[in-house]
């Protein structure tokens, strides 16, 4: 009998140790079902706000975006709707250069940062690739005329001021737009774009002359000056007293760089396109190369990250307090345009000054040129304009926008193309277009973020400052 109790006894501990394990099993799967009905509904919630998102509609979307870009420090860019492929990186050996002169560029550079050169940025592309893409430096050193105790670095995509980089890169690539469009000619007579200039010479004058800085103007004016003979702080009085300013030579008989021809080619641009020269620039040339935003009039405005663009002067427009007119700034300039006619009268947007940009942006639109009027699959200019645009230049100091780069510095000849083209900036800037070389040099540097005794920046005394070095020694590179 005891045996079979003890049977009976195992046989019932065995059933119930299967009925448990049962449950168990019963409550596993359970639990695992819910979690996959959990997983099935948030999906099903997210695939639904995804939808709503993409109905939304634009302002609805303009106004998320915009709420989302105030909440953050850093702004984000505006997304183009073009689709243009990036250019392509490649070994500067791949293209013909020496890489040993291309390290024997790279140490001269940091050279002068060691020395005490606040910073630069330096692309060279050649045959369509970027072959050499550097950062060096410092982006801000200084807070007003102190050092800051941990300066800001310099990065490869970085914004700059352009400075006169500006009449090449908006105004010059502007009006080639609309010769393209066949809205001018370069032979017209800007009375005919510009009404109410007339008078004293002005008949006489073309857009070639205006171009090319032999329109007749010598002397510079100052519209924000307290003791200007033109003093005003509106951009509609300074083009009205654009047409009153004198001549003082006869048109076409004097060579003089001088920034009023460049405001008057930007007035050209907006009467005869009847949109302003930032936004005609913006919505025909940068937006549908897809660099809107490395290229750009008044920075800040249009969503840069102020951390992303390089500092100027350190004391705004005073010279480290040495100069002083109504309203001026006096403090370190870092998103703000620094020139003073463009930025006390011109609201921050003119044809010789206002546009910022990156190497890369820079870049793209040297490769436009060197491709004759194609870039990315996107056509901008006819090949015969900008051959026959180019091809003005070669025999001329100053033509069209460029200099010819042997006659703008002779420490170039023996080194550039004859065909290579050349500009600068007074913020520390430099271009060079070689057709013959299929080469862009591209270096932005921020030499005036630097002392300023006596009125003389430092940051000009340095051998990059003169950009020549650098551009000697990427050709010296190049087999």
């Amino acid at each position: 009998m005891n045996e079979d109790y003890n049977l009976n006894k195992n046989s019932f501990r065995n059933v119930l140790k299967r009925l448990i394990l049962m449950v168990i099993y019963a409550i596993i799967v359970l639990l695992i079902l819910l979690l996959m009905m959990m997983a099935y509904e948030a999906l099903q919630d997210r695939q639904d706000a995804a939808k709503y998102l993409i109905e939304m509609p634009d302002e609805t979307a303009a106004a998320s975006e915009s709420e989302t870009m105030e909440s953050t420090d850093t702004q984000r860019p505006s997304i183009t709707p073009y689709e243009v492929p990036r250019m392509e990186y490649t070994s500067a050996e791949n293209v013909g250069f020496d890489l040993s002169g291309i390290d024997e560029l790279d140490t001269f550079i940091q050279g002068q940062i060691d020395d005490g050169f606040p910073g630069a940025v330096l692309m060279v592309a050649k045959d369509g690739y970027i072959v050499f893409h550097k950062a060096y430096g410092y982006s801000q050193k200084y807070d007003g005329m102190n050092l800051l105790n941990t300066f800001e670095d310099m990065n490869q995509d970085m914004l700059f001021d352009l400075a006169s980089l500006t009449k090449i890169y908006s105004t010059t690539y502007s009006i080639m737009k609309l010769l393209d469009e066949g809205k001018i000619s370069l032979d017209g007579k800007v009375s005919d774009y510009i009404d109410g200039y007339t008078g004293g010479g002005r008949e006489d004058i073309t857009i070639t002359m205006l171009l090319s800085h032999n329109a007749g103007y010598t002397q510079n004016y100052y519209f924000y000056k307290d003791d200007s003979p033109y003093k005003t702080r509106d951009r509609d009085t300074v083009y009205e007293f654009l047409k009153q300013i004198p001549l003082d030579e006869e048109p076409g008989s004097t060579y003089s760089y001088n920034n009023l021809n460049y405001m008057l080619l930007g007035m050209i641009v907006e009467e005869v396109s009847g949109m302003r020269i930032d936004e005609f620039a913006r919505e025909n040339i940068y937006k549908p190369l897809g660099i809107d935003y490395e290229v750009t009039y008044l920075p800040l405005d249009k969503g840069a990250y102020v951390g992303n663009i390089a500092a100027t002067e350190r004391m705004g427009n005073t010279r480290d307090g040495t100069v002083y007119f109504e309203g001026v700034r006096q403090y370190t300039l870092k998103g703000e345009v620094h020139d003073e006619n463009t930025y006390y009268c011109m609201d921050g947007v003119s044809g010789h000054a206002g546009l910022f940009a990156s190497c890369y942006g820079l870049t793209v639109l040297n490769q436009l040129l060197i491709n004759g009027g194609e870039y990315g699959g996107v056509r901008i200019y006819s090949e015969e304009t900008v051959a026959n645009w180019m091809k003005d230049i070669n025999d001329k100091k100053y033509q069209l926008g460029f200099w010819n780069a042997e006659t703008a510095s002779s420490k170039l000849k023996g080194y550039v193309s004859d065909s290579t083209f050349y500009h600068n900036g007074w913020t520390g800037t430099a271009t060079i277009v070689d057709l013959e070389n299929n080469l862009s040099i591209i270096l932005l540097t921020n030499k005036r973020h630097s002392p300023c005794p006596d009125g003389e920046f430092e940051g000009t005394d340095y051998a990059i400052a003169s950009y020549t070095p650098v551009i000697q020694l990427v050709y010296k590179a190049l087999k």
